[in-house]
């Protein structure tokens, strides 16, 4: 049994920069006002991640708003998961850039969990160069957590696990050796079916630790049918919970010894309630060790998601009989005996809450608040915030479909960065949603917006990372966090590499339209507020590119492209800003259409500017050193994305001249007039025919490298 000083001396001992914790329960009390205290692995750790079950959650926000937590989603991301039965499994996966904690049991996150109950765990570190056999365990972990964001995802839980595969390099390693230990989880399959799988016959014994059963022992009877064991025993507390009398004399097992045996776990007169879960097989003269979350249930071992429980047992393959006494691990204080059985009162059923409309996820960046809905629903919607001090606001929201948002004034924001607050929708004829956790995630040394900060980090890691970020950030009504984004945010050459895991799809011109619509005409304000800071990102990040040709290599190849990338796409984005803006315009002054006209030329030689850079000096020296073949296999990843917003620049002149038939602009003496075009302006035809020649040459011979 794993004592509370060994389990918290562990989560004491170093600090980590990503935690992620797999919980049935949760006490919000105790892990705010303690954990995150108490331990330093979580003190100064900006990426905890708690996911729990979701009729749990739904329990814990519908009940008084004095029992909230305080600091979810705020200090710590609070995850839901819904499977057909319950999210059981107890994961605690710690990493920072050298070392890792990997915890297995059956304890929750909760103080019983970690201080009171007899629990059955292990943990398992892993430091570079040191410690590394345990690599395999902490990689099936990680493809566990990243199995379970699949299927109920949430885009902040999917950056966390991008954060980590970013930060924990050597999570990808390829172990030295294999592990006498093995992770299951029942995602897919049934967790007895792998538990047995390899066993050899005949099997001297199973024996059980359990606090929860079924009401009928028909686990008993596949055990009989699919392991034959000679003899079945099982620990557990008198009056545990669903244990009947069906279970003391099991039909299948009438001819085999068959023990069910009442113990009582503590240490030093310190009782503890029984929570541990275990089954040990003896055969041959090996033990198979299994604990973990699963209780002797159904619903635990002999199920998936899609009609039972999720758990995660831990597998000691084939452990000489002498060194694992089962009976001693599973009644320590030799107890056990057969006492005559409690029977257990079996509460009522609850009777889960079923909405109409459900809301999937919903996250404040800034002052914009964004719902995420779990089907289509094409009528009006108002979104209900409730603060933990007792008050709440309603907030109508805009858009359609699935994808709802309203912009919150600066009193309400500061009221959802001091707590916990609840969100569901309403709308009309009674109908409302479930109530979720709004995501409004800080930084625990500024107290910034975590996604203003992690916005920065994210698109510095790749292209696509990039695209993500500038999609999230014309989501926007206000363009101030761009601004500062396009400011601040530096794409290194060297370290980018493809990243493996879950990444981010590459931006596309319509979701740039889509989002850009939604401001219409401001869309000419902004293109102009925006103008210093686009031309400095991409005249920094060119002039990068074009010191790094002097002595280019093909490492960097990701991060040049990266560069690229970005640029194109933050260039093209501004051209369509003005683009959409004209659109929703009937007339300008003619000072406005020069101040349009003006920075578009500048846009468009920036372009030039970097195919110059790209044809001319990269591509021509990297040439000269390596294999066409070898700068072929690092370039083709980023050409697809690229060609739809390289096709833009040249489709901007016919789209400016359409949009110049539709609206007038005023000249000094009031009249309205057609837009004119100066003669140093680039959409003059022999400038628009010398720069849109030299675009395609360059263009081509970037293309040319896909031959």
């Amino acid at each position: 049994m794993t004592a509370q000083f060994d389990l918290h001396e562990t989560l004491r001992r170093y600090s980590y920069d990503h935690a992620f914790f797999c919980t049935f329960s949760f006490e919000p009390d105790f892990f705010e006002d303690y954990c995150l205290e108490q331990f330093d692995s979580l003190e100064t750790n900006n990426g905890i991640t708690v996911i729990m079950d979701g009729r749990e959650l739904d329990r814990l926000v519908s009940g008084p708003q004095s029992r909230w937590p305080r600091k979810a989603n705020i200090r710590y991301l609070l995850h839901a998961v819904r499977p057909k039965g319950r999210f059981h499994p107890k994961i605690f996966l710690l990493t920072s850039q050298t070392r890792g904690l990997l915890v297995v049991g059956s304890a929750n996150l909760t103080r019983p969990g970690l201080t009171r109950n007899a629990e059955l765990a292990r943990s398992f570190s892993f430091e570079i160069n040191r410690r590394e056999l345990a690599l395999p365990l902490f990689q099936s972990a990680r493809k566990f957590l990243g199995n379970v964001a699949s299927r109920w995802p949430s885009s902040e839980l999917a950056r966390r696990l991008e954060d980590l595969d970013a930060d924990t390099l050597w999570l990808s390693a390829v172990p030295t050796k294999p592990v006498p230990v093995k992770l299951h989880h029942n995602l897919t399959t049934p967790l007895l079916p792998q538990i047995i799988q390899g066993i050899e016959r005949p099997v001297h014994e199973v024996a059980i630790v359990s606090p929860f059963f079924d009401d009928e022992p028909k686990l008993l009877d596949w055990l009989q049918t699919n392991v034959n064991p000679k003899a079945v025993t099982i620990y557990t507390r008198n009056g545990a919970p669903s244990l009947t009398a069906a279970w003391c004399k099991p039909p299948a097992l009438n001819s085999k010894t068959y023990r069910l045996l009442f113990s009582r776990w503590g240490e030093e007169g310190r009782a503890r309630q029984i929570h541990a879960k275990a089954i040990g097989i003896c055969h041959g003269k090996s033990t198979r060790l299994v604990f973990g979350s699963a209780n002797f249930t159904r619903a635990a071992l002999l199920a998936t998601p899609d009609d039972g429980n999720i758990e995660v047992v831990l597998a000691l393959d084939d452990v000489p009989r002498k060194s694992v006494e089962l009976h001693k691990l599973f009644d320590p204080s030799g107890l056990a005996n057969s006492e005559t059985l409690t029977p257990f009162e079996q509460p009522p059923d609850e009777l889960e809450a079923s909405y109409p409309l459900r809301v999937i996820e919903a996250s404040l960046d800034d002052s914009t608040l964004r719902c995420v809905l779990g089907s289509r629903h094409d009528g009006r919607l108002e979104a209900v915030m409730l603060f933990r001090d007792g008050n709440s606001l309603a907030v109508a929201l805009d858009g359609s479909d699935i994808d709802r948002r309203a912009e919150l004034d600066e009193a309400c924001v500061r009221r959802a960065d001091r707590s916990t607050t609840v969100v569901f929708l309403r709308g009309p004829h009674g109908l409302e949603t479930n109530r979720v956790l709004l995501v409004n995630l800080k930084d625990i040394s500024t107290g910034e917006s975590l996604r203003k900060e992690r916005r920065v980090r994210d698109a510095q890691r790749s292209a696509n990372q990039f695209a993500a970020a500038l999609l999230e950030l014309l989501r926007l009504r206000d363009t101030d966090p761009l601004q500062s984004f396009l400011t601040y945010c530096d794409i290194p050459l060297a370290g980018i590499a493809r990243l493996r895991g879950v990444v981010r799809e590459p931006l596309t011109l319509h979701q740039v339209k889509t989002e850009l619509r939604r401001l219409e005409a401001r869309n000419l304000r902004e293109y102009n507020n925006l103008h210093e800071a686009v031309i400095g990102f991409c005249e920094r990040h060119t002039a990068r590119l074009g010191r790094h040709a002097r002595d280019p290599s093909i490492d960097a190849i990701p991060g040049c492209m990266h560069i690229v990338r970005s640029v194109t796409g933050v260039l093209a984005t501004q051209i369509e800003r003005l683009l959409t803006g004209l659109a929703h315009v009937d007339s300008l002054s003619i000072n406005e259409w020069f101040e349009c006209r003006s920075k578009l030329d500048q846009l468009l030689r920036q372009w030039l500017a970097l195919l110059r850079v790209v044809h001319t000096k990269w591509l021509v020296a990297l040439q000269q050193v390596y294999d066409h073949h070898d700068i072929k296999e690092a370039v083709l990843p980023d050409l697809e994305p690229l060609k739809e917003f390289a096709r833009l620049f040249t489709d901007v002149r016919g789209r400016v001249l359409e949009q110049m038939k539709r609206f007038r602009v005023q000249i000094p003496d009031g009249r309205h007039v057609q837009p004119p075009i100066g003669p140093e302006n680039m959409l003059q035809s022999p400038l628009w025919k010398r720069w849109s020649d030299e675009v395609r040459t360059h263009q081509s011979a970037l293309e040319a490298l896909a031959s």
